[in-house]
C-alpha cells in the first residue's frame, strides 16, 4: 500500500491513499498472436485511455464476428530477464467478448519492433535491438509475461486541517 499526504491549499489537506493489489487487471493474460491485426483487450478498465470508435467486426480463430467498440492505451508491467519494466500498448481496440488479451505481432513489426520464436520463448525486440518483451510457450500458445495494469485504484477524502486532528484522535 502507497499513502500520499499533500497540502490541498492553505486551509486543507488532501489524502490518497492507492492498493497495488487492486491495480491488476482479472484478465491480464496477453497471448502473443501473428494472426491478430491489432494488439486487443477484453476489460474496458485496463485502458488508461479509451475512445468510443467506430465499432468494428473483428474475425476470431473459429470465424465468427465479435465487435470491437472502441481503441485506446493500455499499461502493462512485462517481465524481461527478470527484471519488472512498465511499457503502455497503443491503439488497443476494445473487444469486450474476446476470452484472453492479444499481442498483435503485426502491430508491433509496424512500429519496428522484431519477433524471434524458439521452441519454448518468443522473444520482442525493440528497434535499438534491446529486448522488449518475451513470451513462453503455454501448450500450443505463446503467452506474454506481462501483465495489464489497472488505472491507480484510489480512495481520496478532503478535509480541513482542523478535522485532520480530530481524525487523527480517533
Amino acid at each position: 500500500q502507497t499513502a500520499q499526504a499533500e497540502p490541498a491549499d492553505a486551509a486543507g489537506y488532501l489524502f490518497v491513499a492507492t492498493d497495488d493489489d487492486l491495480n491488476v487487471a482479472a484478465s491480464s493474460h496477453w497471448v502473443i498472436d501473428s494472426g491478430a491485426s491489432a494488439h486487443m483487450c477484453n476489460d474496458a478498465r485496463c485502458f488508461t485511455e479509451l475512445a468510443a470508435g467506430p465499432e468494428r467486426n473483428v474475425i476470431i480463430g473459429d470465424g465468427r464476428a465479435i465487435r470491437a467498440v472502441g481503441v485506446g492505451s493500455v499499461r502493462v508491467e512485462l517481465v524481461v530477464d527478470g527484471v519488472r519494466r512498465h511499457a503502455t500498448l497503443t491503439e488497443v481496440l476494445h473487444v469486450p467478448e474476446l476470452q484472453v488479451n492479444l499481442f498483435s505481432i503485426p502491430a508491433a513489426t509496424r512500429r519496428g519492433y522484431g519477433v524471434a520464436f524458439g521452441d519454448a520463448v518468443c522473444t520482442i525486440t525493440a528497434p535499438d535491438g534491446a529486448t522488449a518483451a518475451t513470451g513462453v510457450r503455454t501448450g500450443s500458445l505463446f503467452k506474454l509475461l506481462a501483465r495489464a495494469v489497472l488505472p491507480a485504484a484510489s480512495a481520496c477524502v478532503v478535509a480541513d486541517a482542523s478535522d485532520g486532528e480530530l481524525w487523527h484522535r480517533r
